[in-house]
């Protein structure tokens, strides 16, 4: 995971949608004026990174290799993101002076007023389905593209280290499994948690429908792609874990990643294709894959 971000680049990691609407996000923000109000506020560019902000300090803390937490520092994880500290660190992070001037704890009170509320809606803006879409779709596309140039084997290991590396540098995915593990029964954080994983499932199931189909494979009786879509998934969250404790991504004795292992092991069980097979189909017919629209 890379260890230190500019404030352009770290910003970039955490947008969603192009046109998402941080007012049915931020549901905190001004709650005792009108919805007017709320929704002004909500859009404006300080909230947005006042949120930003706390981020890229609970990532330093807690996700880097200086990071100082022990065991009893992360029962309380969200420490040190109060107003003071995010003025700080806009005055470290921003490089227009002027801007960072402007998040200041004045600002932070009358958009909030209480950490709690702040908190609120911190996660809420971390867990929202926008980032986890926008990454899975860029995996997707990149794919897409190279399925003609490549055959179905060629093609299933391109892809597991491409999904494997995209989500491990990826620090928005590192900072919501490190929150989801410090508060697994948080209900707020069980319904996001919910609602990304069954978007990106039906993501990987509708690429996978357009995609296995174009070298000829047909799903056997019984099996949908949304079975293997969470079939795989489930190798991915257990080879994450691995990487994740030990820094590096676990691999068989001749070297295959476990995730590749995993795809070709379970993909004749799926699927009508002999395993021996797999390594050598090309392309027949066109892919025709389209990402979905936005999700809100």
């Amino acid at each position: 995971m890379q260890e230190t971000w500019d404030w352009d680049a770290w910003t970039e990691q955490l947008a969603g949608d192009p046109d998402e609407d941080l007012s049915e996000v931020l549901t905190k923000v001004k709650v005792h004026t009108r919805r007017i109000t709320q929704v002004k506020w909500s859009k404006d560019w300080r909230t947005k990174a006042f949120c930003d902000l706390a981020l890229h300090l609970l990532y330093q803390h807690h996700l880097t290799n200086h990071s100082i937490s022990s065991l009893s520092d992360e029962l309380r994880i969200f420490r040190n993101l109060g107003p003071e500290d995010l003025m700080r660190h806009a005055s470290r992070m921003i490089p227009d002076a002027d801007a960072a001037e402007k998040l200041d704890r004045q600002r932070w009170l009358d958009t909030w007023r209480f950490q709690a509320a702040f908190l609120e809606d911190l996660i809420a803006y971390l867990f929202r389905p926008g980032v986890v879409l926008r990454r899975v779709r860029d995996v997707h596309h990149a794919l897409v593209a190279l399925a003609p140039t490549l055959t179905l084997g060629e093609l299933i290991r391109e892809g597991t280290a491409a999904e494997l590396q995209s989500t491990l540098e990826n620090p928005t995915v590192g900072l919501q499994t490190f929150i989801q593990a410090a508060l697994p029964r948080q209900p707020r954080i069980q319904e996001a948690v919910h609602t990304i994983e069954t978007i990106a499932l039906k993501e990987w199931a509708d690429l996978y429908a357009a995609v296995f189909p174009a070298y000829g494979l047909q799903l056997r009786p019984g099996v949908s792609w949304l079975d293997m879509s969470k079939l795989f998934d489930t190798i991915i969250e257990g080879v994450l874990l691995k990487a994740r404790t030990h820094e590096q991504v676990p691999c068989l004795s001749n070297g295959e990643n476990m995730l590749a292992a995993g795809i070709f092991t379970l993909l004749p069980t799926l699927c009508d294709v002999k395993a021996e097979r797999i390594e050598s189909l090309t392309i027949r017919t066109p892919i025709s894959w389209r990402p979905p629209p936005p999700h809100s």
